[in-house]
């Protein structure tokens, strides 16, 4: 089953991956999943899961799936230290056995709000 908004399926709660929703501006999906690794001393930024990719100049909101166990620590993360290290605001952190994999997710949801515009003359 899928979530509103072609989202990634619910988390299972199983232990593996912590699933973290945020929303962030000024960061393209591969700079947040470069933004993990390296805060959580994770191998690669390969290691961190994403189902698409999101504009960096959006207000966008993203589930991101993050390793429970860094090999560069050498022990299971947790939960506060995945929260500490998301570059933005955190929406929720679920717990789950996979690891979001591109195209995850079945459809995109947009809003376009635009700012400092004004009618045409006339």
């Amino acid at each position: 089953p899928q979530s509103p908004g072609g989202a990634p399926p619910p988390p299972d709660t199983k232990p593996g991956h912590f699933w973290v929703t945020l929303t962030r501006s000024g960061l393209s999906t591969l700079e947040v999943q470069q933004l993990y690794a390296s805060s959580l001393s994770l191998p690669s930024h390969k290691d961190v899961g994403a189902s698409g990719l999101k504009d960096k100049h959006a207000v966008a909101t993203q589930t991101f799936s993050v390793p429970h166990y860094s090999k560069g620590l050498g022990r299971k993360l947790t939960e506060s230290e995945v929260r500490e290290a998301s570059p933005g605001t955190v929406l929720g952190v679920a717990e789950c056995s996979k690891k979001i994999r591109r195209n995850y997710h079945t459809s995109n949801e947009f809003v376009v709000v635009l700012r400092g515009c004004a009618p045409p003359p006339g």
